[in-house]
């Protein structure tokens, strides 16, 4: 799964290209008509706007403790992920549990 490891994104991305070119698994890009059918159309909203990084952080919502962990675990720049977390919040029409100068708060970017 995504969650219960320290590597973020891409480091994933370099052992799972590295175990593809040995043979020992396999990297394969979803094209968008599998992306729609597991994520729905509001998955493949996110995805057509924030691309693997927008599901991935769809992905973490809920499964991770705290929205600074959402953070630490991807890897990706936290002005970004405040950025792709407010928009799937307003994709799922859910209210957003932190405003924006909190998120950055948190994340020591205020």
């Amino acid at each position: 799964g995504l969650v219960g490891s320290e590597m973020c994104i891409r480091d994933r991305d370099k052992v799972m290209e590295f175990l593809s070119s040995k043979d020992a698994s396999l990297f394969k890009t979803m094209d968008r008509d599998e992306i729609r059918f597991k994520y729905g159309d509001e998955g493949f909203a996110i995805y057509k706007k924030y691309g693997r990084e927008g599901i991935y952080i769809y992905e973490l919502i809920g499964r991770v403790p705290t929205f600074k962990d959402i953070v630490k675990t991807t890897g990706i720049d936290p002005e970004k992920v405040v950025e792709i977390f407010i928009f799937i919040h307003n994709v799922l029409d859910i209210e957003l549990p932190l405003t924006r100068e909190m998120m950055y708060k948190q994340l020591g970017i205020a």
